[in-house]
């Protein structure tokens, strides 16, 4: 079991990379919803933009949802892998005193 180990710093940094990604998402989200769709000057692409802004506002939303996931459980992950390292080595000082 000594090959194993886990770079809490790394997981920690994954976890802020994807707050970064879930920010990027909530702008793209916010621009899509401000830029609208009508005035295009045809009624078809007014409802063709219309019906591509629905579909790609659920898809982000969608992936929004995925990343908020991940970020909260890479969290809980990384917290809990910091916490387990530290009993260790408390454990270990205790027993060498």
């Amino acid at each position: 079991m000594s090959d194993f180990s886990v770079d809490t710093d790394a997981l920690a940094q994954l976890a802020k990379d994807l707050q970064g990604c879930a920010d990027d998402l909530d702008h793209g989200l916010k621009a899509l919803h401000d830029a609208g769709a009508t005035g295009l000057g045809f009624d078809f692409l007014d409802s063709s933009c219309r019906h591509f802004q629905s579909k790609w506002e659920y898809g982000l939303k969608q992936v929004r949802e995925c990343v908020k996931t991940l970020h909260e459980g890479l969290g809980t992950v990384q917290q809990n892998y910091a916490q387990n390292e530290q009993g260790l080595a408390d454990s270990l000082k205790a027993g060498t005193t």
